[in-house]
């Protein structure tokens, strides 16, 4: 990949050095989005406006010679000059200017750096060959992590109470997820006869309800329905409670904490009108 000759880029000069001692001695990049352009001598580096001024970040074209990537467009030079010796400038007499670029420089793709033609040196003598230098990308590319959004425990919205479907606003199946979708699933097991569903035998509690409700009886369901609850995926604690008052009406109240560190609190009753919940 390589990009159109621009205007102060065209070649002159003696194929093996020319003018004064002035040429590009070699690049390197230092940061993600910077090269490091080490000149043999000190160029002009007065202005960033300046035609042949080696700070004009204009004066700088790179393209890539090895691999495939997006083109790098140079955008300006530090203003700080950096001498001998220090990183990537090794040579007594050599001056480093930091080019900076608009996008990464990619670890495996080699890159070249060209200085244009028309910069000349800090005493005025014109720049000579090698006007070029080669350099390796400084970042290592990364894969970003699909963001997808994280599902819990989804049903369809019943109510274990009553018959029928739940529709939604949209005129669809309602559906219940989180600590909703939790209770309706505390008490589909509560109101469910033990063996009611054939592939899942264990489900359920095992009531009978043309016998008395004693406090034996109701102690040994308590306890089943706080082990299945403890069954579900979400829950990490649960706690129930059964209370049967003279009349001979039920209240069950079941407490816990889900997965996700949220409380759970519901009771259902039983009376004449029915059962209602909470």
């Amino acid at each position: 990949m390589s990009a159109p000759q621009r205007a102060g880029f065209e070649r002159a000069g003696a194929t093996m050095g020319s003018g004064s001692g002035l040429s590009v001695a070699r690049a390197i990049a230092i940061a993600g989005q910077t090269v490091r352009v080490v000149f043999s001598s000190e160029p002009l580096h007065n202005s960033t406006a300046g035609i042949n001024d080696a700070r004009n970040g204009s004066n700088y074209a790179i393209t890539i010679l090895q691999g495939s990537g997006e083109p790098v467009r140079s955008l300006a030079v530090s203003a700080t000059i950096v001498p001998y010796p220090a990183y990537g400038v090794t040579e007594s007499g050599e001056v480093g200017l930091d080019l900076q670029v608009d996008r990464p420089l990619v670890v495996g793709l080699t890159y070249q750096v060209e200085v244009s033609r028309a910069v000349v040196s800090a005493l005025g003598e014109p720049i000579g060959t090698p006007y070029t230098a080669n350099f390796i990308g400084a970042v290592r590319p990364t894969l970003a992590p699909q963001l997808r959004r994280k599902i819990g425990l989804v049903d369809l919205a019943t109510n274990p109470f009553q018959a029928g479907i739940v529709v939604d606003s949209a005129g669809d199946w309602a559906s219940h997820e989180g600590v909703p979708g939790t209770k309706k699933r505390v008490w589909r097991i509560a109101t469910t006869r033990k063996g009611g569903f054939v592939f899942m035998p264990n489900f359920g509690l095992k009531m009978d309800i043309k016998k008395p409700a004693t406090l034996s009886l109701m102690s040994t369901l308590r306890t089943d329905l706080t082990q299945q609850i403890l069954q579900q995926p979400d829950i990490v604690a649960a706690a129930t409670g059964a209370v049967m008052d003279s009349r001979g009406f039920l209240t069950i109240t079941v407490q816990g904490k889900t997965s996700s560190g949220q409380g759970l609190q519901t009771k259902a009753s039983v009376t004449q009108a029915g059962v209602t919940t909470s």
